[in-house]
């Protein structure tokens, strides 16, 4: 039988696994990932992996979730900075962030991969990815509302435009590259307008 471990053991191990994990993704790419390498790279009993996740999908799943909840909590600290023009704020980050993971896309096959594993996913998976854009969209709103930067936020509808940008993000390759940009950029702002009462 394994070791017990307290919730905070817990909570730090699986950090550490997918910190380690998004070391090996970054020198060997998902594919090429070894549970036996990426245990004894962290210190970590081979078992102990299986307490956290069944198999290597799951674990991409959960890293690509750790990785879009640290670049949103880089984000909260900005927050008084989005409240002069809320929606030019947001629709910025996301474009930003969509430009930055298309770089990454085109040249890292890390993230390709990653990309393709998540339309992969269950419903279910992707809906527990959304749960964190969701929370991230539901505090900029609250903060929006609370300074009275807007009267109202339809935070489901802003979280279509982040599904409706992903969607439009994964098929960039059948747009014109002299066009995307602006497109794209037009598609996030004007979705971002409709959900706002300012």
């Amino acid at each position: 039988m394994g070791k017990a471990f307290t919730p905070e053991e817990k909570t730090a191990i699986k950090i550490k696994l997918m910190e380690t994990a998004l070391e090996l993704f970054h020198d060997q790419g998902v594919k090429t990932l070894n549970i036996r390498e990426l245990t004894k790279r962290a210190g970590i009993a081979q078992g102990t992996f299986y307490r956290f996740w069944e198999d290597k999908d799951a674990l991409v799943l959960d890293v690509m979730k750790y990785r879009a909840r640290q670049k949103l909590d880089a984000v909260i600290p900005h927050f008084p900075d989005s409240l002069a023009d809320p929606a030019g704020f947001l629709s910025r980050q996301i474009y930003d962030w969509c430009m930055d993971l298309k770089e990454k896309v085109d040249t890292q096959p890390l993230y390709k991969q990653s990309m393709t594993l998540l339309r992969r996913q269950s419903e279910e998976d992707v809906n527990r990815v959304s749960a964190i854009y969701c929370e991230f969209l539901q505090q900029l709103a609250d903060n929006w509302i609370q300074n009275g930067a807007t009267q109202k936020v339809d935070v489901s509808g802003l979280l279509n435009v982040f599904i409706g940008v992903s969607v439009l993000f994964a098929d960039a390759a059948q747009f014109d590259r002299d066009y995307f940009d602006r497109i794209f950029f037009t598609f996030i702002e004007s979705g971002i307008r409709q959900f706002l009462v300012i």
